[in-house]
Formats: structure tokens, sequence, C-alpha cells
């Protein structure tokens, strides 16, 4: 069985997200041999990017609380309330310090575990090609589009009768009929969850 996955896959286990449970039991069944793990090329860059963003978004708002914290330092109304949120902003800006590396640190290790046991599809001139047909015809945002062009570049080359899933949370762009419908075609089915996805894996071992 092949189980595709993408970049919220990745997010899941690294960032500890909702379903991080069962996309770790999914890693761990690869890990394991009970199935094969597809991975789009585009799916392992992007969760850097976002983890990146993420920072970002941290060091604007860093720098607010710490200008804050200088400010209310120079008060001169040192009442026991300020002298409390002072506290509290000194603390929060000393763990937030290591949030970012501790995210990176744990994107890395996912991302080992998974180019260890998984089958990494590359971008190629076709796929890229394929990609802006499926964002005109399905409405797919860019990147999404070049994930699902990899799916099926990839399910091309399978034997038609090897079960197979894709299971992405981005429901709102993939969930569609037509796509559903093409998908068949390769016998894959897509899944917006992972512990259904889950499920799913562990019904086909029965």
């Amino acid at each position: 069985m092949i189980v595709y996955v993408e970049s919220n896959f990745v997010l899941q286990i690294s960032l500890d997200q909702e379903e991080a449970s069962s996309a770790e039991s999914i890693l761990q069944q690869a890990e394991n041999e009970a199935i094969a793990l597809s991975v789009p090329a585009f799916s392992i860059y992007e969760p850097f990017s976002t983890i990146a963003y993420r920072g970002l978004e941290r060091t604007r708002l860093f720098n607010t609380l710490d200008n804050q914290l200088v400010q209310l330092r120079r008060s001169e109304l040192r009442s026991d309330p300020h002298r409390n949120v002072v506290e509290a902003i000194q603390s929060l800006l000393a763990t937030w310090r290591d949030i970012g590396r501790n995210e990176t640190e744990r994107l890395q290790a996912t991302v080992q575990r998974i180019i260890t046991v998984a089958s990494i599809i590359n971008i190629s001139p076709a796929i890229l090609e394929q990609g802006m047909i499926y964002e005109q015809q399905y409405g797919l945002k860019s990147q999404d589009a070049i994930v699902y062009a990899s799916v099926i570049a990839h399910m091309q080359r399978q034997a038609s009768s090897e079960v197979k899933c894709f299971v992405s949370t981005n429901s709102k762009d993939f969930d569609y009929k037509e796509i559903k419908t093409e998908l068949g075609l390769y016998n894959c089915r897509y899944i917006s969850k992972f512990g259904n996805g889950l499920e799913f894996i562990q019904s086909q071992r029965c």
C-alpha cells in the first residue's frame, strides 16, 4: 500500500499539532515497512519556510514586548502591579528565545526520519508544467498544484492494482469530486484527516 502525504504531515509531527499522534503512527508504519510512504520533494522544503515565517512573526512581537519592557523599567510608576508585569514579560521573553530553535530542531529531526523511509518525488519540468495545468483546471494554489501533480506523476508509475491513499488536511483544495475521481483512476482515495488515514491503512491490513 502506498500512502501519499504532504507538508502538513511534516508539520503535524514536528510541531506536535492536533493530529500529531495519528501522523506519527503513519510514519511508524512506514518505518516498520508496513506501508510505502511517498512525499513530494516540495512538501519537504515548504515546512522550513513555514517555520521561518513563524519565527519572523515571533520576532516582531518579541521586539514589541521588549520595547514595552524597556518603557516599563523607565516608568516612575513602579507600583507592585508594574513589577509583576515586568517580571512576567521578562520570563516570557526568556522562554520565547528558545522556541524558534526548538521548532527548527524538531523539524530537522522529523524530516530526517521521513527521508530515511519515504520515496521522495522530485520536481521535474513535466511536473511543473502539469502543475500549471492543475492550477487552472482545479483552481489550486501554485504550491498545492505542484504537490498534486507530483502525486499523480508518481501514481502513474505504480501498478493500478496497488491500493493508495493521499492524506492531506488541506481539504479546501483537495476535497472535490473531480480530484477524487481522478485519484480513483489510480486506485487512490483522498482522506482529509490523519486519524481517518490511519484507520484506512489499518483496514487494508486486515
